[in-house]
């Protein structure tokens, strides 16, 4: 990881500037940006917190600007013709609004994030909110500047997604040896940077974006991120850690005394209408054959102990809330009420074995009445 102090590095491989962070002052970077680019006009595209990065530059005779709350990309292809540089300041949503814009334009981006987990950074494919509704589209990259001063407010949250990141490659590790599949080179450059997490600013920012390029190249999300949006949803300010807290209990509750019920079979129709995924939650449902079952059951009790003392390995509780509540998270424990049907949510994880064993609604009552 390469780090600017005090100025951006000057242009080497394009691919390169594009895909490597940048440690620098918003302000410095911006003049450098509109000093490469002279001529038409730029695009400054903000939502409420990124806009003080932009504010010295809003009288700038070049400078068309747009704040948008909700992260819309739709807006921006009403602004006028002759804009040759895209600068963007905000959170995920807006960094995919601003790079779907670019992309189509074809023309150069910044980015600055407010979010430390550097998510809607690094996707070359991700969801575009254009007026109502969100689609997936391709998208080309932009150079990433990281300023302390606009991710500051957002590291508990990215501590919390480095420890998420982990928890993901140890679900993915379970998932291979319960169900087979084989492990990716990116799964080793992901656990090569997750297995010392920092924890301070530079460290745990620049972390981050190591693994969202891992994933962008096939490195496992989890179903920590899933579980942590429905969290958020729920209005919940401590999502992330509350989702790392939740999944590491039913993860180590699973393996400590999870017994497949071999008669129990869910209802996988109802579920999926509780959880509101309807129909298509219950066709994405990878209901397993009887031979699946029995042989998924027996690789359980063949590696529940080595999955057991790796969980102990990657998972400090104690130490990990220390440094939450050191970078300014709270930690505020609540029934985990998502956690029953995440599942229905994450066809894929290990929370959709741990229910095709007829075990989640159980080992989630014992979550729930963990509140340590």
């Amino acid at each position: 990881m390469r780090f600017a102090h005090s100025s951006v590095r000057k242009r080497k491989d394009d691919t390169e500037e594009k895909d490597e962070p940048l440690f620098c002052d918003a302000g410095e970077a911006v003049k450098r940006a509109l000093s490469e680019i002279p001529i038409g006009k730029v695009l400054f595209v903000s939502d409420e917190n990124g806009f003080g990065a932009f504010a010295p530059f809003s009288r700038s005779p070049r400078a068309v600007g747009v704040i948008s709350a909700s992260g819309d990309a739709l807006p921006l292809f009403s602004m006028p013709d002759g804009i040759t540089l895209v600068l963007a300041a905000g959170d995920a949503d807006t960094m995919r609004a601003a790079r779907y814009f670019a992309t189509v334009r074809k023309i150069p981006c910044r980015l600055f994030p407010t979010d430390g987990a550097l998510d809607g950074v690094y996707s070359e494919a991700d969801d575009v909110l254009l007026g109502e509704a969100r689609s997936p589209f391709p998208l080309d990259g932009g150079r990433v500047i990281l300023d302390e001063s606009l991710l500051r407010e957002s590291l508990p949250r990215a501590y919390c997604r480095l420890l998420l990141s982990r928890l993901a490659l140890f679900e993915a590790r379970a998932l291979r040896l319960l169900c087979g599949g084989e492990r990716s080179t990116a799964d080793d450059r992901a656990f090569s940077a997750t297995e010392r997490i920092g924890e301070d600013f530079r460290s745990i920012v620049a972390q981050n974006a190591v693994l969202r390029r891992c994933e962008r190249e096939g490195a496992p999300v989890g179903e920590g991120v899933s579980l942590a949006r429905l969290l958020a949803s729920d209005g919940a300010e401590d999502a992330e850690w509350r989702a790392y807290v939740q999944l590491s209990a039913l993860y180590g509750a699973f393996f400590h005394k999870g017994v497949p019920r071999r008669y129990a079979v869910p209802d996988y129709r109802a579920r999926a209408e509780e959880a509101g995924t309807g129909e298509a939650g219950y066709l994405a449902a990878e209901i397993p054959t009887t031979e699946t079952y029995f042989r998924r059951a027996t690789s359980l009790e063949r590696v529940r102990g080595i999955l057991l003392r790796e969980l102990d390995c990657a998972t400090k509780l104690g130490s990990e809330r220390r440094v939450f509540r050191m970078l300014g998270g709270r930690d505020r424990p609540r029934a985990p009420d998502r956690l029953r049907l995440l599942p229905e949510t994450c066809p894929r994880g290990l929370s959709a074995l741990i229910r095709d064993f007829g075990l989640t609604d159980s080992l989630s009552e014992i979550v729930c009445d963990d509140r340590s």
